[in-house]
């Protein structure tokens, strides 16, 4: 089935990488049939595509050519940075940087984002955020589960993320998953 990515990713410096992400996915990782089948049923080989905007996730669904996908995803995932814990530039984009304090980013940056994932969303789509409580930010998660329950959105179960292996065991973060 032919697939189209939707992303938004504000860094300047990795917005031009997903033409590359693109190109690898539909040469090397989608089933296109084989050349034979292609050339006796004249089909021609899928191709999937993408569009991603340079917004913040919070921003998003304010610019006007964002507008086409508002109910129209099956599925949504993000990753936001943990308050100030991923620091990935210096750009006054970052959500750090315009919303310096745990609360001033919960009600500003993490309620317009999920807002955002909620307006784009199809009814009995699906929200995966995997997002985690950090030293500096102790309530992310009460956050985001508050938020996405103002929202309805069902909060159908949490999937554990496993990041890396300590002596101890492994280190899970939360994949929280939701349905509108």
């Amino acid at each position: 089935k032919k697939a189209h990515y939707v992303g938004t990713d504000p860094n300047p410096d990795t917005s031009g990488r997903y033409q590359a992400v693109a190109d690898f996915y539909n040469n090397n990782c989608v089933d296109n049939e084989s050349e034979t089948f292609q050339k006796f049923f004249e089909v021609e080989k899928k191709s999937n595509t993408y569009d991603v905007f340079t917004d913040g996730s919070e921003l998003i669904g304010n610019n006007p050519n964002f507008q086409k996908y508002k109910g129209k995803l099956d599925f949504v995932f993000t990753s936001p940075p943990y308050f100030d814990t991923e620091k990935y530039s210096d750009e006054p984009t970052q959500s750090y940087i315009k919303y310096p304090t745990q609360d001033k980013w919960i009600d500003g940056f993490l309620f317009q984002t999920i807002e955002n994932c909620y307006e784009s969303l199809k009814k009995n789509g699906y929200l995966l955020l995997n997002i985690a409580n950090t030293s500096s930010g102790k309530n992310i998660e009460e956050g985001t589960l508050k938020i996405a329950k103002g929202f309805n959105l069902k909060h159908e179960k949490t999937l554990k993320l496993s990041l890396t292996k300590l002596n101890s065991g492994f280190k899970y973060e939360p994949i929280y998953v939701f349905k509108k």
